[in-house]
């Protein structure tokens, strides 16, 4: 970027979304430090950056609430966020090159001949996304099957 403040702030909101951690990452701890020194976001602008870096940054992860996993972050979901903070947390997982590729491996698998393109930056709920679409196209006995024995694969 060529304004350095806006750099810096950017990386804050990168560093977040992508670099695992032991501990889940409080977005509360987060807005209060962009709205301190050295950044010094004003509140109003804090749920556009925030939702700008959500699309930006490729999260393999999960974000959670008051309520557990929160499975489809919505513009509602940003906006209760921003709202109150206090509650949400993102646990950003560390992945791997192997484990990358066996995800990358289960799109391309379950996306089959599918022109569509399920844009999400998150892979793992994007694998999440084609298994479903491929159950959504599957014949029942496929769905409802089970007890199969190991001489049937």
């Amino acid at each position: 970027m060529s304004d350095p403040a806006l750099g810096a702030l950017w990386e804050e909101f990168r560093v977040f979304f992508t670099e695992p951690s032991k501990e889940p990452k409080s977005i509360d701890a987060l807005f209060k430090k962009i709205q301190s020194k050295p950044y010094g976001v004003r509140a109003g602008l804090v749920p556009i950056l925030f939702a700008c870096a959500i699309r930006a940054f490729p999260v393999v992860g999960s974000l959670s609430g008051r309520d557990g996993y929160i499975s489809d972050i919505r513009p509602t979901t940003v906006e209760e966020i921003c709202r109150d903070p206090s509650g949400y947390v993102l646990n950003v997982l560390a992945v791997h090159d192997d484990q990358r590729n066996y995800l990358e491996g289960i799109c391309e698998l379950f996306r089959g001949s599918r022109a569509a393109v399920i844009d999400d930056p998150d892979l793992i709920r994007r694998a999440f996304e084609w298994i479903q679409f491929w159950k959504q196209d599957a014949p029942e006995a496929v769905r409802v099957a089970g007890g199969l024995s190991s001489e049937a694969f």
